[in-house]
């Protein structure tokens, strides 16, 4: 799991053999899931595990019932299901991040202190990733998985103290280092000189206990997936953005508005220890048991080292390839890092909401298809993930695209954010948009290598798609400025989905099975007449005065109309051309909601 410090998102699980969640984040800059997957034990098919709601979890064979076109159905509705739930998390931590953005965007618009500020959540986010984000998806949660079985719980809370005190030892040292030498290593990575030289200085300190704080969360809630308890896991997210509202409000009002940043940089701490709170109470709900232990030489332990050696090398090079953008972000202008940051944090609005909710659900699935060598069940799962994945993002794609200055207005076009900074945030997410599809079938395609327990080529396709990005980002960012940069990101996300998805089809054999080709050619054509009515309704609406995005409610009007025309006409056409995937993920919403 990769976490994101501006934007950030997690996720859910089922039965042996369906799949048991896991977390992300995202997010925003670039995220990747990394995921090494040991197989799902038997016993673990016959726990029938507590699921949110109360519903409890059903072997292999359905309902009662045994044939395998019912259980292949079950299996079908419990995926769905788990990401449902964890995209409802998502949407609500998202929710939460876009007032965030709000309010970081109306107290300090695009200007030094959020310049300053986006580039100080930059290092603690990358040490994040590098030192334990990683290791979620493609270390713990498969091993802590391995030893949830009953007879195993002992041998669990001993593995589960030792990753957590070392996690705990190690995060505390680098952050000392990473304080003590902050002076050096900003002077290498942001060419910001003077004042927001030393704003960003002192934030960066200031954030850098975050880096401490979210590691004892991580661990915790790798543990809470591997036990299929995401409720606690998934949805502490929206506390990390509560503290950094709350923070950035109160230091707007006592320290006023050039020094409020320092009270959003409090804020990240604050909400940063209660999502260890409440993954603490989760814990302590499922009767999981600390001990103060460090057995560096048990086998559990031993495994997540193995399995995140690969990760770790590969979160190495990416944190590199972070360090080049950021210092080239930064030479840009403190307007365009922090349009390039906020444009991001919307970005990471749709990532979290569905591709990083759908590997994590599709993970254990795949993991205990792998183990199982049951081939056909692993491609039929996986097709499940890309056609919804594609179904949401596509026409995320094309939404964005048409009507970005009306979404960054009604967002973020309050108190210091001003029209110029939503056409620069705009011009920004354009350039950001083109690698959604793609990103979606990235994460995907990551899971499904990890859980064929192949945490190596994803690494090595990473480095390629670095590659891609600097063949981009170096020779345009002089004459383009700021779109590069989003561009080359783009294209960095789409090389590797794309290299990814042909390695794998190499590994399993054709994926264009079940009417996935067909059902991709559906979705193209309701999202392309979706552009179109949200194009038009654009131009009918925008001449007239009350839809004028220099006011609130013209811009609430002008998403309203023509994001929901828009909306309206792609779920009628996805009905129409009957898409299996969308009457279950709409019925499955329609009974969340009690309906």
């Amino acid at each position: 799991m990769e976490r994101d410090l501006i934007s950030g998102e997690p996720m859910e699980p089922m039965d042996a053999p369906a799949p048991t969640p896991s977390a992300n984040e995202f997010a925003a800059t670039g995220l990747r899931p990394a995921s090494s997957s040991s197989g799902t034990p038997p016993a673990l098919a016959s726990q029938a595990p507590d699921l949110p709601g109360g519903e409890k979890g059903v072997r292999a064979g359905g309902r009662g019932g045994g044939t395998p076109l019912a259980a292949n159905s079950f299996a079908r509705r419990r995926l769905v299901k788990a990401a449902t739930l964890i995209m409802i998390g998502n949407l609500l931590s998202s929710l939460l991040g876009m007032v965030r953005l709000q309010v970081i965007s109306g107290f300090f618009g695009q200007g030094d202190e959020t310049g300053a500020f986006f580039a100080a959540l930059k290092i603690p986010q990358q040490f994040f990733d590098l030192l334990v984000g990683g290791a979620i998806s493609g270390a713990l949660i498969p091993t802590f998985v391995d030893y949830s079985a009953p007879d195993k719980r002992r041998e669990l809370w001993r593995v589960f103290s030792t990753i957590l005190n070392l996690v705990a030892i190690v995060t505390a040292i680098v952050t000392g280092l990473l304080i003590l030498l902050a002076p050096l290593y900003l002077g290498l990575l942001v060419q910001y000189q003077g004042a927001s030289f030393i704003l960003t200085l002192n934030l960066t300190r200031l954030i850098l206990p975050s880096l401490f704080i979210l590691g004892l969360f991580a661990v915790g809630s790798a543990l809470l997936y591997a036990f299929r308890s995401v409720i606690f896991a998934s949805w502490a997210n929206g506390l990390y953005h509560v503290g950094t509202i709350l923070g950035a409000a109160i230091g707007v009002i006592i320290l006023g508005q050039h020094f409020g940043i320092y009270g959003a940089a409090v804020g990240v701490l604050v909400g940063a220890a209660g999502e260890v709170a409440l993954i603490g109470v989760g814990l302590a709900r499922q009767g999981i048991r600390y001990r103060f232990a460090l057995d560096l030489k048990h086998p559990a332990v031993r495994q997540i080292m193995r399995l995140y050696a690969p990760v770790g090398l590969g979160l190495v090079i990416t944190v590199l390839g972070q360090q080049i953008d950021l210092r080239l972000a930064t030479g840009t202008g403190a307007k365009n890092l922090s349009a390039l940051a906020t444009a991001s944090a919307l970005i990471g609005f749709p990532t979290g909401l569905v591709a990083a909710a759908l590997s994590f659900a599709i993970l254990p699935a795949l993991t205990a298809h792998a183990s199982e060598g049951n081939h056909e069940e692993f491609k039929r799962t996986l097709r499940l993930g890309i056609k919804l994945g594609l179904l949401l993002m596509i026409p995320a794609l094309v939404g964005l695209d048409v009507l970005r200055l009306p979404i960054v207005a009604v967002i973020l076009r309050h108190g210091a954010f001003t029209l110029d900074d939503v056409t620069r945030t705009g011009l920004a997410l354009l350039n950001y948009s083109y690698q959604l599809p793609f990103l979606v079938l990235d994460q995907l395609a990551i899971a499904a290598f990890y859980a064929r327990k192949n945490t190596l080529t994803p690494v090595i396709i990473g480095v390629i798609g670095w590659s891609f990005y600097l063949l981009v980002a170096l020779p345009l960012v002089g004459s383009i400025g700021m779109p590069a940069l989003a561009f080359a990101q783009s294209v960095q996300i789409s090389a590797h989905a794309i290299i990814l998805i042909f390695l794998l089809r190499r590994a399993i054999g054709p994926l264009a099975g079940e009417g996935l080709l067909p059902a991709l050619g559906k979705i193209c054509l309701a999202s392309a007449i979706m552009g179109g009515v949200c194009w038009v309704l654009l131009q009918l609406v925008s001449p007239l005065a009350l839809f004028s995005l220099q006011h609130l409610s013209g811009q609430l009007l002008t998403v309203a109309v023509t994001a929901g025309g828009g909306a309206l006409a792609y779920f009628a056409l996805i009905h129409f051309f009957g898409l299996e995937e969308v009457r279950l993920l709409g019925g499955l919403v329609r009974r969340r909601l009690g309906r």
